[in-house]
């Protein structure tokens, strides 16, 4: 059973009234250090973004799969699952408000019409995110699906899997190729949606990491645990620095992922590629043994801005959750530079496949990733 009732339709003030704010927010602000005047970023106006965007996307005709269920992206609805519950602790809330209930709701929907969607294709029922690809569709929604209502289970619920999780990770399982990696939806779009499969590879580790021991110990999935580590391992060296901080972040939840050497190695490259403002560049995060210029970039929101608010999140997550300590200089810029590179609740944007209108919808999907992982990296506490 659904832990929420599904909600389909959602009204079309609230709809506009979410896209007029996001839609209303300045490009005129210089981002970075070096504007030294933000202490603090606004949780309210971050609030009102990724709920606002949210309900876009839960509405939106692009996204729609059928029965009054959307897919989850790897831009957008997925960042923004795994920010929500962090910052409704950050704004002090006890409960989920509307637009999390209903993108929860449409995660259990999806997980409990499993079995027909592994074999519709009539757009009446729910149906793989893109019947042209169907098994890697699968693949990819299995690995999100389970990640989102495990991340949503450990902030909201204590950690206490629900049946309708525990069955997610059950079809993740059930995706798992031979490898020990899943399918992934290829696009030729960067960083996700191109060569993505040893990141979905990561985020399935997160999942089953975050889980927790109780679960990832289970006898019945040692075996796919265990490909799932060898898979990450052997392939760890040729991947670009953005998949092996997805592997240094999928190593603080699920053990037996990166040695010591590798960690030490990584966060030395990671802190000789920090941009000069304090954060880091997803074009950088695009170097491997063979790319060493990274990846390009097809335009900044807001122009002029060095680095960017996925690029730096995902970093300063990945090195407070290693452990770095909040006195190393490093994570003092980068935690200077996402507080003071916050705008009317989001953050700088990088368009690596191409130029886009930031401030049209489906221009926003950078920016919904970017301030889905700053708001992460700034809700996750460092060490001392």
């Amino acid at each position: 059973m659904n832990r929420f009732v599904l909600v389909s339709q959602i009204s079309l003030s609230v709809v506009l009234l979410g896209l007029v704010s996001y839609a209303s927010q300045p490009n005129k602000r210089a981002y970075g250090a070096s504007s030294g005047q933000q202490s603090t970023w606004n949780k309210t106006a971050a609030e009102s973004y990724v709920d606002g965007r949210t309900k876009w996307w839960l509405t939106w005709s692009g996204s729609a799969r059928g029965q009054g269920t959307a897919c989850i992206s790897c831009h957008t609805s997925l960042p923004l699952a795994l920010a929500r519950p962090a910052l409704g602790k950050e704004l002090g809330e006890t409960v989920s408000g509307p637009a999390e209930t209903s993108e929860i709701a449409d995660v259990d929907a999806r997980v409990t019409s499993w079995s027909s969607i592994v074999t519709s294709t009539h757009w009446d029922q729910c149906v793989a995110y893109y019947t042209n690809q169907q098994p890697a569709a699968l693949g990819t929604e299995s690995v999100m699906n389970a990640l989102v209502l495990v991340n949503h289970d450990t902030w909201r619920s204590h950690g206490v899997l629900s049946p309708t999780t525990r069955a997610a990770l059950t079809y993740l399982w059930q995706q798992q190729q031979a490898d020990g990696s899943w399918r992934w939806l290829e696009f030729g779009l960067r960083p996700w949606e191109g060569d993505g499969t040893y990141y979905g590879a990561a985020l399935a580790a997160v999942a089953v990491g975050m889980a927790g021991k109780d679960y990832y110990d289970e006898p019945g999935i040692e075996s796919n645990v265990q490909s799932l580590r060898t898979y990450l391992a052997a392939n760890y060296a040729s991947r670009p620095l953005h998949d092996q901080v997805a592997y240094l972040w999928a190593s603080t939840y699920l053990p037996g992922l990166i040695t010591a050497d590798q960690e030490k190695a990584l966060i030395a490259q990671l802190f000789a590629t920090q941009d000069t403002d304090g954060g880091w560049s997803l074009s950088k995060l695009g170097v491997s043994a063979t790319n060493p210029n990274g990846w390009g970039s097809g335009g900044m929101y807001p122009a002029g801005s060095i680095s960017d608010g996925f690029a730096t999140g995902l970093v300063d997550l990945a090195l407070k959750r290693a452990g770095v300590s909040r006195s190393d200089t490093h994570l003092k810029e980068a935690s200077a530079w996402l507080l003071s590179s916050e705008s009317a609740g989001s953050w700088p944007a990088n368009y690596i496949n191409g130029s886009r209108d930031p401030l049209s919808d489906e221009g926003g999907f950078m920016r919904d990733a970017a301030t889905s992982f700053a708001i992460m990296a700034l809700a996750e506490p460092a060490k001392r």
